[in-house]
């Protein structure tokens, strides 16, 4: 049985250059970065697409953590089918936070890491 092969067009490509696609684990580590920077609401033909983790922004960090990290485990959980994670965490310089995620393939046992902030 063949497997489908996954791909989708590759964010971030300068101008003037020509379309760039990903595919494979970095399909899926594009589409978790889309899922966690995409406010809730914000797509109107998929409004419950994405996460709530924008609700956290200019809020105590120490404090909210836990509930950074459950947002974006739901949200990956909810929306990325083809991705298992591993654990998630939240690092904090300053008044900045970035999300790390620790996942893998449904398929595949090597580690990813994802960080997106």
């Amino acid at each position: 049985m063949l497997k489908p092969i996954h791909w989708s067009p590759k964010l971030g490509v300068p101008e003037g250059v020509s379309c760039e696609t990903v595919t494979g684990v970095d399909d899926i580590s594009q589409c978790i970065r889309i899922i966690l920077e995409t406010p809730k609401g914000s797509d109107p033909l998929r409004p419950l697409f994405g996460s709530d983790v924008y609700l956290y922004v200019d809020k105590p960090l120490p404090n909210t953590v836990p509930f950074i990290v459950r947002e974006a485990w739901d949200a990956i959980a909810t929306w990325e089918p083809r991705a298992v994670v591993e654990r998630i965490a939240v690092e904090m310089e300053s008044a900045h936070a970035t999300i790390v995620v620790y996942w893998h393939p449904v398929d595949g046992v090597k580690t990813e890491v994802l960080r997106v902030g």
